[in-house]
C-alpha cells in the first residue's frame, strides 16, 4: 500500500490495510501510517458521518468544501482539496458533474451578550 490517505469502505477493508478497525472511521478518509500505529487520524469525511466519541479517534479535517450536484448541496470535510476529491469520488459515479466550492467562515462581530 502506497497511499498515504484511503477511503475506508467497511471493517474487512480496513483490516485488509492492516487497521483495527473501529466505527468512527468507516466511510471516512484516514491516514494509513497513523492508523496502522493505533493513532486513529482522520482527514476527510462527508456530512452526516457519525463519530463515537467513546473511541480513540482525532478529526483533522478542518476545511468545508460544499458539493453542488444538480440541485443539492453536501458538506464535505477535509484537510485538503485532494482528501475532499477522493470522498467524492466515493460518493458519486464517475462522470459525474459536481461543482466544489471552499466554504470561507468570516468573522462579522465579535460581541459580548
Amino acid at each position: 500500500m502506497t497511499e498515504k490517505y484511503v477511503y475506508i469502505e467497511s471493517y474487512a477493508h480496513a483490516e485488509s490495510l492492516g487497521i483495527k478497525p473501529i466505527d468512527s472511521i468507516i466511510n471516512a478518509v484516514i491516514d494509513v501510517k497513523a492508523c496502522q500505529k493505533g493513532n486513529y487520524l482522520i482527514v476527510g469525511c462527508s456530512q452526516g458521518h457519525t463519530f463515537i466519541h467513546k473511541e480513540p479517534f482525532r478529526d483533522i479535517a478542518n476545511k468545508t468544501f460544499i458539493a453542488e450536484f444538480q440541485d443539492n448541496e453536501i458538506e464535505i470535510y477535509a484537510k485538503n482539496l485532494t482528501i475532499a476529491k477522493i470522498i467524492l469520488s466515493h460518493d458519486y459515479n464517475p462522470g459525474t458533474k459536481i461543482i466544489l466550492w471552499l466554504k470561507h467562515y468570516t468573522l462579522i462581530e465579535d460581541i459580548e451578550v
